[in-house]
């Protein structure tokens, strides 16, 4: 048979059922304790990032301090006084190799005469051509002009070419190897090339 409670009887079991039960307590103000070991190890994990972003910032550093400096002082090699006297005359620095040990130069006539102290082996620009330079070099400067020019070969077509005079003609340079002659920009020697190698004594 089945019982039927009454509404008192309802009212009166959910009265006793809460007031014996601990008080309800919100999710939100519950605090969630991690493991020790998990704490310790996110610590560890960003001390080691921490550290390696320093290192980036400092390489980062050296490298672009290192790219400034280099474009302040684009020619690492410092001009001799024979390089100088190229530029009186109206010609770059580039012409030459920075290996330069002695120099005359008659300023009346113009004859000069350069000591490398060993025969020299460049590459020169634009188009990479390989060149070498005597012992000695001798020629006969005046303004824009080089003639007479014994003692630089240039490597072109499978032959060693002699260049007999050297022209500057505006913003280019005119090199005379004979009866040919071959147009280059003369922005493309505001360096002196390094010889390669070491010096022989030829």
């Amino acid at each position: 048979m089945v019982k039927y409670l009454s509404d008192t009887s309802i009212i009166s079991l959910l009265s006793s059922t809460f007031s014996s039960s601990q008080p309800f307590q919100p999710l939100s103000k519950t605090k969630l304790k991690l493991p020790t070991n998990i704490t310790k190890q996110n610590k560890s994990h960003l001390k080691r990032r921490r550290s390696a972003m320093a290192k980036l910032l400092s390489l980062f550093s050296f490298f672009l301090l290192t790219a400034l400096s280099s474009s302040e002082s684009p020619n690492p090699y410092p001009p001799t006084a024979a390089h100088v006297q190229l530029t009186n005359y109206g010609f770059p620095i580039g012409l030459l190799p920075s290996s330069v040990l002695n120099y005359t130069l008659d300023s009346p006539s113009g004859v000069f005469s350069i000591d490398f102290g060993g025969a020299c082996k460049v590459t020169l620009p634009p188009d990479n051509y390989l060149a070498t330079y005597s012992k000695k070099v001798t020629g006969k400067i005046a303004q824009g002009q080089i003639a007479e020019l014994d003692g630089i070969r240039v490597r072109a077509f499978f032959k060693w070419w002699s260049i007999t005079g050297i022209r500057a003609n505006g913003e280019n340079l005119v090199f005379e190897v004979g009866m040919v002659t071959a147009k280059y920009p003369s922005k493309k020697f505001n360096e002196s090339p390094e010889c390669e190698g070491k010096h022989s004594a030829s």
